[in-house]
């Protein structure tokens, strides 16, 4: 084990596994894990982080989140060219401002993290800070 990996080393791909389950769980509330609707979001996050470094079918997460984006920020799109900085505020202030079931709220914390990565600027800052965490602790990259 490296220094400073609690867990030893955990792939990607198993990280997005158990983010997920996670996630299942904690948004059912029906097991010794529960998630209110802002940690449900918190956790979405990570899973989004997960999804975009694991392989395979997690990343299908990221791609669909994109497309969904362009859609809107777009020079064609239903609201005219907002920015993905627009994009990530109504992100932001529909998950911590609606009252929305945690299932819902994983969901959007999911596609927050290609969101916030796409915006940039101070969005990114908790990718990086999440990477650097996930690396060190983890030993996932």
């Amino acid at each position: 084990m490296q220094t400073g990996q609690i867990f030893g080393v955990i792939g990607s791909g198993l990280a997005a596994l158990i983010a997920t389950t996670i996630l299942i769980l904690g948004c059912r509330g029906k097991g010794k894990i529960k998630l209110s609707q802002h940690s449900a979001a918190c956790w979405g996050y990570v899973a989004g982080y997960f999804y975009s470094v694991g392989a395979t079918f997690w990343t299908s997460a990221a791609v669909i989140t994109g497309g969904l984006s362009s859609a809107l920020t777009g020079p064609d799109g239903a609201v005219g060219n907002g920015g993905m900085g627009g994009v990530a505020l109504l992100l932001a202030v529909i998950a911590y401002g609606a009252k929305v079931p945690p299932g819902m709220s994983a969901i959007l914390g999911v596609a927050a993290f290609t969101i916030f990565q796409q915006a940039g600027g101070i969005w990114a800052v908790p990718a990086g800070v999440l990477a650097k965490a996930a690396g060190n602790l983890l030993g996932i990259h």
